[in-house]
């Protein structure tokens, strides 16, 4: 058995480093041969080339690390397998991955392959989500803090970009059609277009998305203060929202969301839209229906 493990060396202060080079040494002393890639700021790394004739690619970091390999595994047909560091690990949590060694070693064994949705948007691969609102304010204050060198990793991070979002939040204006059908006109509040159900902090506002159904679940939430937020976020956590008759709950396969009266704040798998100011006029955003390959530790 051959794998390529995938990790960033400054992720993390250095921590994807320090789990995966011990990993892939016992790896190897386990009989599987290992490559090592690392990715990252002023790396130039040939993922594919690397993933030629091997058996699954480990990915070691967060969630926004699984996103950017995510077409490297569909071009090559290669499965992927998260090995979680990240802050959520969303796509971990959805497959069953953990760090446990264990886990990882029965999904190499087992080879359960299981062939996931991928969403696109505005011609960028995303796993997980896209959304617009508060949350995606967060994220963009986030990314700029990070790029000022004033936070570091883990919840703490979300500390300051949370409090200044609660004191000036954003709630834009937005125009959503799915597949064709107007189901939001010039309304304010939160949109979340789901490939998978998980959120962050098991908020799931598209509880019901499967990411191997080649659909995506639109959940928008309309609201304009911090109290409905919260109020929107408790529902979610606890699986009622979706019993609220002003959430918009729909599924479809080409999703368009236009901002009103000025750009919006955008993320996709817990990062900031790429551009100015993570900002958007338009998001066209469609579904690649079961091209990932992901070595499932679900079982």
């Amino acid at each position: 058995m051959r794998v390529v493990l995938l990790y960033n060396p400054v992720s993390g202060y250095g921590k994807s480093q320090r789990v995966a080079l011990p990993l892939a040494d016992r790896l190897v002393r386990d009989g599987v041969g290992v490559q090592l890639v690392r990715v990252g700021p002023g790396i130039n790394a040939d993922v594919r080339g690397a993933l030629t004739g091997v058996d699954a690619l480990l990915v070691v970091g967060g969630d926004g690390t699984v996103a950017h390999c995510a077409d490297d595994a569909v071009a090559t047909g290669v499965p992927l397998y998260h090995v979680p560091l990240g802050t959520e690990n969303l796509f971990a949590r959805e497959w069953g991955m953990s760090r446990r060694y264990e886990t990882l070693m029965n999904a190499l064994n087992r080879r359960q392959i299981v062939r996931a949705d991928v969403g696109v948007c505005n011609g960028r691969s995303f796993l997980l989500m896209c959304s617009s609102g508060p949350d995606a304010s967060v994220t963009g204050r986030l990314a700029a803090d990070r790029a000022r060198g004033i936070v570091g990793g883990g919840h703490s991070a979300y500390v300051r970009p949370v409090l200044a979002e609660l004191l000036r939040p954003t709630f834009p204006r937005l125009r959503v059609t799915v597949d064709g059908r107007e189901v939001v006109r010039d309304q304010r509040g939160i949109i979340v277009v789901g490939n998978s159900r998980q959120y962050a902090l098991r908020v799931d506002p598209a509880v019901h998305a499967d990411m191997t159904d080649g659909q995506l679940d639109v959940a928008f939430m309309p609201c304009a203060s911090a109290a409905r937020t919260l109020l929107w976020a408790a529902m979610a956590r606890l699986r009622r929202h979706t019993r609220d008759a002003h959430l918009v709950y729909q599924r479809g396969r080409q999703i368009v969301i236009e901002a009103v009266g000025g750009p919006a704040p955008g993320q996709l798998d817990g990062e900031a839209l790429p551009g100015q100011g993570s900002l958007f006029d338009r998001l066209s955003i469609s579904v690649r229906p079961q091209l990932l390959p992901v070595l499932s530790a679900r079982g």
